[in-house]
């Protein structure tokens, strides 16, 4: 016990160091803060005017499956579909020896493990179109989900199971990813940042989410247009997040597309460096 206890203790001092030196960096803090600035800038404009709209149009606008919802659905869609088509395309392309192999190696070109992004993306879209409760008996995400009496154990034990996949995928997620993007927050790359500021983008949408509804609760009266404006921050801040990701899809390309380039120049100029000392010997 005593032994499990230090190795613990170990690997969290392991994980604090790293954060620190990953998210204590001059670039990396420039970069965030350069994300944050023009997030917050973008969502506080989009809130004022669908602030400044007529009540019809603004409901239309916000509602439920309304336009703002529905982009950021169609933009989850279209990066998960486009990762799903890399990951057919990286197991067909490759021979029928290795293909159950390649499935589940990283790619060459483009982003790394896409099967398991392409879940991971899909599981955003379910979220936002509400599929928590649209086929179930109430919202699997509440603990009286679980307890009720009248709810049958079949439909439990479905819910487990794909809730209990949903973690395993997100856990080897951040296993097969967070290395690298600590690795990259201490330069400032995109490749760091991006996923970096989309976690923000959930902790604030979120926040607002619940804060407003704690605040209700309690009986805080906001009036008529802070609910609005907020309202439209918690969309707005949402709709960004799969801009990140296709952001990151794109950039994937460009990034390892730069690395091929420069290793071979790398492997060119060994190359030339090579026939120059034998011509000289």
């Amino acid at each position: 016990m005593q032994s499990f206890i230090t190795r613990l203790q170990t690997f969290m001092k392991s994980c604090l160091e790293t954060c620190r030196n990953s998210f204590c960096t001059k670039e990396f803090l420039i970069s965030i803060g350069t994300v944050c600035i023009l997030s917050t800038f973008f969502c506080t404009i989009a809130s004022t005017a669908i602030l400044s709209m007529e009540t019809p149009a603004r409901d239309a606008m916000m509602a439920e499956q309304g336009p703002v919802e529905m982009t950021t659905v169609i933009l989850y869609g279209v990066c998960s579909l486009v990762l799903l088509g890399i990951g057919v395309y990286q197991t067909v392309s490759s021979p029928p020896a290795v293909r159950l192999a390649a499935a589940t190696k990283p790619v060459r070109r483009g982003p790394r493990y896409p099967f398991l992004l392409s879940l991971f993306v899909a599981v955003f879209a379910a979220r936002e179109l509400d599929f928590h409760s649209r086929w179930t008996s109430m919202d699997i995400l509440k603990t009286r989900f679980y307890v009720a009496p009248d709810i049958s154990l079949m439909e439990k034990g479905v819910v487990l199971i794909v809730l209990t996949s949903i973690v395993i995928a997100t856990l080897m997620v951040f296993y097969r990813y967070l290395p690298m993007v600590l690795d990259r927050c201490r330069s400032g790359r995109i490749e760091g940042i991006l996923p970096v500021g989309g976690v923000l983008l959930v902790v604030f949408s979120k926040g607002i989410d619940s804060g407003m509804g704690a605040l209700n609760r309690a009986g805080f009266n906001f009036g008529d247009s802070a609910p609005i404006f907020l309202g439209g921050m918690e969309e707005f801040s949402e709709l960004l997040i799969p801009f990140f990701f296709l952001a990151m899809l794109v950039g994937s390309f460009r990034i390892k597309s730069e690395r091929e380039e420069d290793v071979a120049l790398e492997m060119t100029s060994g190359e030339e460096t090579t026939s120059s000392s034998r011509l000289a010997a």
